[in-house]
């Protein structure tokens, strides 16, 4: 990432208890515990939200693609001979 920034958050104290627990086993700290698990959740986030445009947008190329079929054959059905 780039330079860091100092931000002020309020968890419960379950929370809380359950980070240093983490924090204790793995000899890291909660601020490079909290930093790795928040990346995570905006990559999956990203992640998310990208499949789901994609999604849109193959949606709305198969929509078309019916569209245009749909076309070809009303078209095709005219001037081909049968």
């Amino acid at each position: 990432m780039g330079k860091t920034a100092r931000a002020t958050i309020s968890l419960s104290k379950e929370l809380l208890l359950e980070i240093d627990s983490i924090v204790k086993k793995s000899h890291c700290n909660r601020s490079s515990l909290v930093q790795e698990a928040l990346e995570s959740l905006v990559e999956e986030y990203l992640e998310k939200e990208t499949k789901e445009k994609a999604g849109r947008i193959y949606r709305e190329i198969a929509q078309s693609d019916r569209e245009l079929a749909d076309k070809f054959l009303s078209i095709s059905s005219e001037t081909l001979p049968q």
